[in-house]
């Protein structure tokens, strides 16, 4: 998918450009520090990886190649910036350069590749089923991509000029094969178990290397095609000759690998090809290049060596367990194999990754072999599992967030539920739920894991899938009580048993809140929607709808009852237009700083769309008044929102389907360390406040200001911003009429600086 809704922007005209200049100027960021196991993790808000695919750009036009990942998982492209120095390996994940592959409608694969012969890399893609080509090109002294083929097409055998086509599961390779300066095609033939071979020609026809002047020069590429029972390769196929004839190539002269029989190969119309991964190199440095093959349905690696010449290819042996002189290849499901150099020592390297999506590897999808010998004969070594990857916050799939402060220390830490690590032993996920502290300060928040099993979800001990979480206080003892919406539709309901000022004691009510059941994937969020100082519960789920059930007990002892399934008749549709798959996440905040709320609905197409006039939401039908951001988020985007700094602006974490989490804050793009809060920084400002605990109000008593503006404003628990007061005067009483009983933050803000302080109100 695109990373900005272009299209979107075009439906709704000038009305959406006005919206999206009216909000707050959070950036896609990768700012926040978070630590996992004493690490800091240098790209911890990329979004994870489950299906990624690698190649090398120069991002920053420093002359020094950066990585380029397309996910498959979800169409996404990734930029990670080269931060290592020679012979060493360090990417940083640089969110602000994916707007460079605005223009690029890519699905399934995306290779970098220079096919215009300009020196600059360019992309090469799917299309669903056909090829796409964008060059690269200079914009705003940085690097772009322009649509230059819309659909690549070739001279078939049989004459016709067709569109290439390229099934969705494949992943072709893009090279120069025949070494004569223009890229070349080689692709899985639709209906068959071979590999097709589209020669550019246009050196040879046109003089020229900066086009795509393409003709099918084989169906039968190297003589081999893949077994219909399993993913071993049958070599020397000599015998279908609409496919396979050898012209002027002998074997037996040519090739000094051992021979096989030569087989029937197989029917005309077989049909049996279902997914294949293609790596082009020269793996023994004869200058012929040689083919690397990975199976949908296997796990392992087959490299074909050609025995024939630089125009022509003819395989004659095959390594089953490549490498099978180091850790052969093993990754689960469909490997897919990419040539790049990671260690900056000018010699490229072998990452392999998950090529397939769902029921595979989606926490340690890649793996590293670091290559200790030359670019044409490489002798890789296997260095391990979820390179780059593990740099990411991930989760395997389905990340879902949710801040709250569980240790009551007036920071406000992160509980991120997921879809769980695909356990390729087990064929099931493993769903948890991660709890992240807040180690840092109120201007600069630092996170860590501090466990990644939080209430004992994993393996089993609660019956649950694709966790979400949501917090609110929902017994009126100022402590927040935690609700977690399943795979099923149904929620589990958690009372917080330890009291105010004290971690979070989190003890199981009900598996099934209220008897609700919204069909699947439910996904709920308190708050107080008719203002009558209870918590009112709005679910999300697979139908693409939001569910609203008013709180029509007390605030000591929620009720939930049913309003509407269909709150503000939304319904979300799936990447086909469907309305059974929308897969909503909800949220309510004041996103646009205008004093009223609005809900922010997340969907399976990586959107979050943005609804006001909420107090229409029973009657009428609510428009989308924009897009969070103009951001394509992926797939299954779950937000939240909270106040984490003393900017007082949101800052926004989204889950999404990779299992990982976007970032969108106003803070600078490098952050100071934190810095200790002095107890006495509250008496420096000049300020005192009381009462506390306090019913109907508190009285702030602001010094000598000498023309220096302070304000207030009340944060809940949830991070939610409920109101900011000004306090012009030496007293200033500030209502809390509208607040239920609990517990809040105040954050004074004075000259640039803020403190935070706790308030019960009774």
């Amino acid at each position: 998918m695109n990373r900005i809704i272009v299209s979107m922007l075009l439906v709704f005209g000038c009305v959406s450009v006005n919206l999206l200049v009216a909000q707050l100027p959070q950036n896609h960021q990768n700012n926040l520090k978070m630590v996992i196991d004493g690490d800091t993790l240098p790209s911890a808000w990329a979004g994870g990886m489950n299906s990624p695919q690698f190649s090398e750009l120069d991002l920053d036009l420093d002359g020094k190649m950066d990585m380029m990942v397309f996910d498959r998982e979800d169409n996404s492209f990734a930029t990670y910036l080269n931060v290592g120095s020679p012979g060493n390996r360090a990417y940083k994940y640089a969110p602000k350069y994916e707007e460079a592959f605005v223009e690029c409608n890519c699905t399934d694969w995306a290779l970098a590749v220079d096919y215009n012969c300009d020196g600059l890399l360019d992309i090469v893609c799917g299309a669903n089923s056909y090829i796409q080509a964008y060059k690269q090109v200079e914009k705003n002294q940085g690097i772009f991509f322009l649509s230059d083929y819309s659909y690549l097409n070739s001279t078939f055998e049989n004459g016709f000029y067709l569109w290439i086509f390229s099934a969705r599961v494949d992943l072709p390779a893009v090279v120069d094969f025949d070494d004569d300066g223009d890229m070349d095609i080689l692709n899985w033939k639709l209906g068959y178990n071979f590999i097709e071979y589209h020669k550019n020609y246009a050196m040879e026809e046109l003089g020229r290397c900066d086009t795509f002047h393409l003709r099918e020069e084989t169906g039968c590429f190297g003589h081999f095609h893949e077994s219909g029972a399993d993913n071993s390769l049958i070599l020397h196929d000599t015998t279908v000759q609409l496919l396979c004839p050898l012209g002027n190539f002998s074997p037996r002269a040519e090739c000094s690998g051992l021979m096989r029989p030569a087989g029937n190969g197989i029917p005309v119309n077989d049909g049996r090809h279902t997914g294949s991964s293609t790596l082009v190199l020269d793996l023994d440095a004869d200058g012929i290049k040689d083919v690397l093959i990975g199976d949908v349905t296997f796990n392992n690696i087959n490299a074909a060596h050609n025995c024939g010449r630089v125009d022509y290819a003819y395989m004659d042996s095959v390594d089953e367990a490549f490498p099978s002189y180091d850790v052969p290849i093993n990754m689960g499901l469909f490997p897919a194999t990419f040539y790049v150099d990671v260690d900056n020592d000018d010699i490229r390297d072998l990452i392999v990754a998950t090529c397939t999506t769902g029921r595979a590897e989606n926490k340690y999808s890649t793996q590293l072999y670091l290559n200790k010998g030359s670019d044409n004969y490489p002798d890789f070594k296997y260095k391990g599992r979820a390179f780059m990857q593990k740099d990411n916050i991930d989760q395997g799939s389905g990340a879902s967030p949710a801040f709250f402060d569980f240790n009551d220390d007036g920071l406000l830490d992160l509980l991120v539920g997921d879809g769980g690590i695909f356990d390729t032993a087990t064929q099931i996920y493993d769903s948890r739920l991660l709890l992240y502290q807040n180690v840092g300060d109120h201007d600069v928040p630092i996170y860590k894991l501090v466990d990644d099993n939080y209430l004992g979800f994993s393996g089993g001990s609660l019956t649950a899938a694709r966790l979400s979480p949501a917090v609110g206080d929902l017994n009126g003892d100022g402590d927040m009580d935690l609700l977690v919406g399943a795979a099923d539709g149904t929620i589990l309901m958690f009372e917080n048993t330890a009291g105010p000022a004290n971690p979070a004691a989190f003890t199981l009510v009900t598996s099934q809140l209220a008897s609700i059941d919204v069909g699947g994937n439910a996904a709920p969020f308190l708050y107080d929607i008719d203002k009558d100082l209870d918590l009112d519960l709005f679910i999300g789920n697979l139908r693409g709808r939001v569910a609203f059930y008013e709180n029509t007990g007390t605030v000591s002892n929620a009720t939930f009852t049913l309003v509407t399934e269909e709150y503000g008749f939304i319904q979300a549709k799936d990447n086909y237009g469907g309305k059974f798959e929308g897969n909503t996440k909800p949220i309510i905040v004041d996103f646009d700083n205008d004093n009223e709320v609005e809900m922010l609905v997340g969907n399976i197409r990586g959107e979050i769309e943005v609804y006001k006039s909420l107090n229409k939401a029973l009657t009428d039908t609510l428009p989308i008044s924009t897009i969070l951001f103009g951001y394509d988020f992926g797939s299954y985007a779950s937000p939240a929102a909270a106040v984490l700094d003393s900017t007082g602006d949101l800052t926004y974490v989204v889950g999404i389907q990779r299992g990982g989490l976007k970032l969108f804050n106003s803070l600078p793009d490098e952050l100071p360390a934190p810095v200790s809060i002095d107890k006495n920084l509250l008496a420096d400002f000049g300020i005192k406040f009381y009462p506390n605990p306090a019913h109907d109000g508190i009285w702030v008593e602001v010094a000598d200001q000498q023309g220096k503006a302070v304000s207030l404003r009340i944060i809940n628990l949830m991070g939610q911003s409920l109101s900011k007061h000004a306090l012009p005067l030496a007293e200033n009483y500030v209502s809390l009429d509208h607040l239920p009983a609990g517990m809040y933050l105040l954050q004074f803000e004075k000259e640039g600086r803020s403190v935070v302080k706790r308030l019960i109100k009774d």
